[in-house]
């Protein structure tokens, strides 16, 4: 707990949370590393090149996901910094044999739990969130008296490090694919003092049947720990762990990501990016590795889970969380990529899970009522799968988010946010395609008829350079359309990307939307208090998966408003919308 409010503070005040160079972030800096990663040219080889330059050649990265990328070491730190360092990186890009060079920067990823509303003396020793309360559990009993658990499934934990001694976890960790990627600890993924996020998070994923606490929503699944944000990270390290042992871990839950402060656009490095293409597409013998992930916690300040790109990524499963009531938890971020939601803390409840020994944890003793968050949602939704993937393991990871947004069922459904197409998917900037029932997400599951390959329609790059108008809403905002043909191919809509470049003085002011060719419409940008000054150099992309099931042919258009005078105006510089279907 300890170090977790040091992490905290230390982003806060900008020390700890650069993102890496060639970054989709406009995060505060980090601390440099003498890490270097560069891509050469097929011919060029990593030990003339480090002789080249002074460099120690370490090793070949993510061999699996892209060719011809290598991590190097300089001699001093120094090296890399001030003009010295600008001078040392442009020798290595003026080598014909480089494609691209990026410097490794240590950041810290905060775990999203929900720390900051615990229950001081709670009444209640049920798994409320699994069984009980109508309209919001989970419905779990329904899997287990069908015989299915997750048995077979391996269930990654990428978090602070996971409890390997608890009885909870011990019978369902796998040691020999756990890894520590902070301390170099090899196989020992435990957690480091207070740590216990990541225990915690195992226990809701996959806690045994054995009468010790609770039971996760998969409770015969494997577990595998792999200790990731109990230190700072870098690129290569992020990638590193999200493609480790791909051929044999089928789900990575991932309750983490950065600061959820409303003010900063972050997300993977470029190598972390490959590692989820890489592992979605073509992991576990081609099927697709399943990234779930966190949405966020950052409602309260305005934030979006389309401001974070781990979130945000078409490769990952965006999961956020609804209260003991059924509403949307206080802290739960929106966004148009959200695809379910699931019970979570919030209204004086907390999730019962596993916990470290004693005072450690967030509770005396080996269990805790006090955990939550969409750090709860994450894990809960990572059980599911396994338990989806047990029942079926042809699936795809593309068939598993099918099956989601199917079976979904509606929350608040009198809500005006819910948006419903011709094919009945129903989708809310809130609440996703729905809350999860395990009991109807089975019975979907086994009738699923497999998807056909995917195709994908790129509209090119689309200059706008116009100003962005103030208004109050939709009407007399910027706005620019795109048509897509039928040569498009896409007659089943899975997810949308916009890609987009705003130069404004006060970007937070400014709110981007897209309407689709049958009507809805997703939200991109938000307004909030991020007083930054433009979008990340190079552009930022949005995701949604709102027109999921919608045709891609017709057109499409961008909006773009500013709601206030009081900062100057923006303008929109350019745009790129790609789609995925089928």
């Amino acid at each position: 707990m300890l170090k977790l409010l040091i992490y905290l503070l230390a982003c806060l005040s900008a020390v700890l949370c650069m993102v890496p160079l060639n970054y989709e972030g406009g995060a505060p800096k980090g601390q440099p590393t003498r890490d270097v990663v560069v891509r050469l040219k097929g011919g060029v080889g990593p030990l003339k090149f480090a002789s080249d330059h002074g460099l120690h050649y370490k090793h070949q990265v993510l061999k699996s996901a892209v060719d011809n990328v290598y991590l190097f070491q300089a001699k001093h730190e120094n090296e890399l910094l001030g003009k010295k360092g600008k001078a040392f990186f442009a020798k290595m890009q003026a080598n014909d044999g480089v494609e691209w060079i990026e410097h490794q920067i240590k950041t810290y990823k905060i775990p999203r739990a929900d720390l900051s509303k615990r229950v001081p003396d709670p009444e209640y020793n049920k798994q409320w969130h699994l069984e009980g309360v109508p309209g919001v559990s989970l419905n779990v009993k329904a899997a287990l008296k069908e015989g299915f658990d997750g048995t077979g499934v391996v269930v990654a934990i990428v978090d602070d490090g996971v409890d390997v001694k608890h009885p909870d976890l011990s019978v369902r960790l796998d040691r020999s694919l756990c890894w520590d990627f902070n301390d170099g600890h090899g196989t020992d993924c435990s957690p480091f003092l207070s740590d216990g996020h990541g225990t915690a998070a195992a226990g809701l994923a996959a806690a045994a049947r054995n009468s010790v606490c609770g039971i996760g929503t998969a409770s015969g699944a494997t577990l595998a720990g792999l200790r990731l944000i109990g230190g700072p990270t870098t690129d290569v390290v992020e990638a590193t762990a999200l493609s480790y042992k791909k051929d044999k871990i089928r789900v990575y839950s991932n309750s983490w990501g950065p600061i959820d402060d409303g003010r900063h656009f972050s997300g993977p490095g470029r190598l972390t990016k490959l590692a989820l293409r890489a592992g979605a597409t073509g992991g576990f013998g081609g099927k697709g590795n399943v990234y779930v992930w966190a949405a966020g916690n950052g409602r309260q300040q305005k934030d979006n889970c389309n401001r974070d790109g781990y979130a945000n990524s078409r490769h990952t499963i965006s999961v956020g969380a609804i209260d003991h009531r059924g509403v949307t938890a206080w802290y739960s971020e929106p966004c148009a990529e959200l695809m379910v939601v699931v019970p979570s803390s919030g209204d004086k409840k907390g999730l019962v899970t596993s916990d470290l020994p004693g005072s450690s944890g967030y509770s005396a003793g080996d269990c805790t009522d006090h955990f939550g968050g969409t750090s709860g949602a994450a894990p809960q939704v990572a059980g599911i799968v396994a338990v989806m993937l047990q029942a079926r393991p042809d699936l795809t990871k593309r068939d598993v988010e099918g099956v989601l947004a199917k079976s979904a069922i509606r929350v608040n459904p009198a809500n005006a946010g819910w948006v419903t197409n011709a094919r009945n998917y129903h989708h809310h900037h809130d609440y996703g395609f729905g809350r999860i029932d395990m009991e109807r997400t089975l019975r979907f599951t086994k009738e699923w008829a497999l998807l056909p390959p995917q195709k994908v329609c790129s509209i090119p790059l689309k200059r706008i350079n116009r100003k962005i108008p103030y208004s109050m809403g939709m009407y007399g905002a910027l706005q620019f359309d795109m048509d897509v043909s039928a040569s498009c191919g896409v007659s089943f809509v899975e997810h949308i990307e916009v890609k987009t470049y705003i130069r404004h003085p006060h970007r937070g002011r400014v709110s981007v939307s897209i309407k689709g060719p049958e009507g809805a419409i997703s939200f991109l940008a938000t307004p909030n208090s991020d007083y930054n000054v433009n979008y990340p150099i190079g552009g930022w992309t949005f995701g949604s998966v709102r027109h999921w099931g919608s045709r891609a042919q017709g057109r499409w258009t961008l909006f773009a408003h500013d709601s206030s005078t009081a900062y100057g105006q923006g303008t929109a510089d350019w745009v790129q919308l790609t789609i995925y279907g089928h």
